[in-house]
């Protein structure tokens, strides 16, 4: 599954995987099916964020992120959750948001753990983007300095997810019911870039 023909999008680097933030976020939901519907939105006001600036872009960009779920049930699982599932729904959410994430752990994540070669960089974030830029005429727009961006923060949501340590991709352990969530909403290749192997999907279903 890759995006080729879909413009792509790189609002992710408001923030990583906006843990604490989102926990608020989450809480503060009256009505689930309603707010996956645009019919009801996050209150800023309640986020830890000094700045009002800061608090009306994370509160637009977790909206966005939540929303592309498009799933009841995996907001209700955030709710029940410990950190560890809590933080694989908010990464599910943002490579369902951005084709540019979820291609980068498709075509260059998951084809390096398949190929025993775990030691991954911002270098291998840089390279994916310059090889994308003959499809994509939109990241030719993109400043020097926002690639490096969007490399750290792509890495870093990686890091908090706990898949690299110490420069190495690692897997690790998820909740079944979460991932059995995201099975049911046919993303079987967003389960693939976990690390997960043929008869631990099959396990699943």
């Amino acid at each position: 599954m890759t995006y080729e023909t879909k413009k792509y999008t790189t609002g992710f680097t408001s923030g990583a995987l906006l843990y604490k933030e989102a926990i608020f976020a989450v809480d503060s939901i009256q009505d689930v099916k309603a707010f996956l519907l645009g019919k009801e939105g996050l209150d800023a006001d309640i986020l830890p964020i000094n700045s009002e600036g800061s608090r009306k872009r994370i509160k637009i960009e977790l909206e966005k992120r939540l929303q592309a779920l498009n799933d009841y049930e995996l907001i209700e699982l955030f709710k029940i959750h410990d950190e560890t599932n809590r933080k694989l729904i908010l990464f599910y959410a943002a490579c369902k948001l951005y084709a540019l994430l979820a291609d980068f752990m498709l075509e260059v994540v998951l084809y390096k753990w398949n190929n025993i070669d775990l030691e991954i960089s911002n270098d291998d974030f840089q390279n994916f983007l310059y090889k994308k830029m003959a499809l994509h005429d939109e990241l030719l727009k993109l400043s020097e300095i926002s690639r490096y961006k969007l490399s750290q923060v792509a890495l870093k949501m990686l890091k908090q997810l706990g898949m690299i340590d110490k420069g190495q991709l690692k897997k690790k352990v998820f909740n079944e019911s979460v991932l059995k969530a995201i099975l049911k909403n046919g993303d079987t290749w967003f389960l693939k870039t976990l690390f997960l192997k043929d008869h631990e999907l099959k396990e699943l279903t």
